[in-house]
């Protein structure tokens, strides 16, 4: 029935009731406009065969699902989209399980959809039967960078590889999540974990390019003097789809300069590969790009240098950090670069964290800051920028509360420092007697 009429429409024959399949409002037509937006698209022989082929099968499942207005224009989005590259019309016709799970999925996430509109080449992920079952972890990013890395030497290729990699990934978490009942935590940290593998895919690449130019610092790779620091959520291992990422580059080198045909100094060098890692993580490809960032936490912020020395940031967290500087410091780990260079960073982050510090005193201040940042927030929202996180007793003022007892108590208890997620630090709060169970109790259902 549905060739009939879909020949029917194409032909500006249809009557004038004809509606989209589950609509429910009256005297629109939705598939008439959609009709009319195809004729504006210049379609091959080929691509206007594939697209009849492919449209009363989509029609007559339309017309099984209750969907909103709002998911059916959607999937009509999704074929004007890709009825230039039929091939994935052929695709959804070839696996209607894969079609199937598409109108599923359309109709219950428009972060899903917004993302397979953008970049139809997701819509092969949908013909996998593992897809939202099988969810990747570190060892599977760890091996798919090595992959990508091993499989071109050409820069655009691998970025465009690594961006699909994200793609692909997130877009498996969010269906574990609809479907299969992955825990929003869980998700968290396989995001974590892939931003964690994608920026050590960065820094590889960018340190090909800056190794060519400028040589190294008496290691096989320019990357085994740099280290990527990982601060905010991606430090917590709690990154969100979606999500910034909040970045330090610091580095230890002993020679005064790089051993390549044009040498740089220490800072020029790891200067110019830490942009080029920003850049490579900023730039846009087809598969869109990786994400945003932010380094405003490196010492003295942005009037301080892209990278630090090792020792510099010893020095400057030891003696010149200010307190909200010490709590950032609380949810930082080692993310990407030298072993060696990730040890040095614990054992700094140790010295500092487990200085004996007076509880009252940094009570004090957090409550200043957090009375700033409250009004910060306030007078944002007063333009769209309203955020449950920042009410009292939201995420924010769990993160203070477990900010101020790491600072306070790391120095009876170093074991305090070990974890950089919220929740975590939570629980070992409560292990110590700093929290209460039922304080911490309280604290851990809020966070879920």
């Amino acid at each position: 029935a549905w060739q009939s009429r879909w020949r029917a429409l194409r032909q500006d024959s249809a009557p004038d009731q004809e509606a989209l399949p589950g609509s429910s409002t009256a005297g629109e037509r939705p598939l008439q406009v959609f009709v009319q937006r195809l004729e504006r698209i210049a379609l091959s022989q080929r691509a206007n065969q594939r697209l009849d082929r492919f449209m009363p099968r989509l029609l007559e499942r339309l017309e099984k699902e209750p969907l909103k207005q709002q998911s059916l224009d959607r999937i009509l989005d999704l074929v004007l989209a890709i009825c230039r590259r039929s091939a994935y019309l052929v695709l959804l016709v070839q696996h209607p399980g894969a079609l199937d799970r598409l109108i599923e999925l359309f109709g219950r996430s428009d972060w899903i959809a917004d993302k397979v509109i953008r970049f139809p080449a997701l819509l092969d992920e949908l013909i996998d039967p593992a897809l939202g079952v099988h969810i990747p972890g570190a060892s599977d990013f760890g091996q798919s960078i090595d992959r990508i890395l091993e499989a071109s030497q050409d820069t655009e290729a691998v970025l465009e590889a690594i961006n699909y990699l994200k793609l692909a990934t997130e877009l498996r978490t969010a269906v574990g999540q609809l479907q299969g009942g992955l825990p929003a935590e869980t998700a968290q940290q396989v995001l974590s974990a892939l931003a964690d593998a994608l920026l050590r895919g960065v820094l590889t690449v960018a340190g090909r390019e800056i190794q060519r130019r400028h040589g190294t610092f008496g290691g096989e790779n320019a990357t085994d003097s740099l280290a990527v620091i990982a601060y905010g959520t991606l430090g917590a291992c709690e990154l969100a789809y979606g999500s910034d990422l909040d970045i330090v580059f610091l580095f230890d080198a002993d020679e005064p300069q790089s051993n390549g045909e044009r040498p740089l100094s220490p800072e020029q060098y790891h200067a110019r590969l830490a942009q080029r890692v920003l850049s490579f993580l900023t730039v846009m490809t087809p598969s869109g790009r990786l994400y945003e960032v932010d380094t405003r936490l490196r010492p003295n912020g942005r009037a301080g240098s892209l990278v630090s020395s090792l020792r510099a940031f010893a020095e400057y967290q030891e003696n010149q950090a200010w307190t909200w500087e010490l709590q950032a410091l609380t949810r930082a780990r080692f993310a990407a670069g030298p072993a060696a260079l990730a040890t040095a960073f614990e054992a700094v982050r140790q010295g500092v964290l487990c200085r004996a510090r007076d509880e009252a005193t940094l009570a004090r201040e957090l409550r200043e800051m957090r009375a700033r940042m409250a009004a910060e927030q306030a007078d944002r929202s007063g333009a769209g920028g309203w955020s449950v996180k920042h009410q009292p007793g939201g995420l924010v003022d769990i993160d203070f509360i477990a900010q101020l007892g790491i600072l306070a108590g790391a120095a009876a208890h170093p074991q305090l420092i070990v974890p950089t997620g919220t929740a975590a630090q939570v629980d070992a709060l409560a292990d110590v007697g700093w929290l209460d169970s039922r304080e911490a109790l309280t604290l851990r259902e809020t966070l879920q």
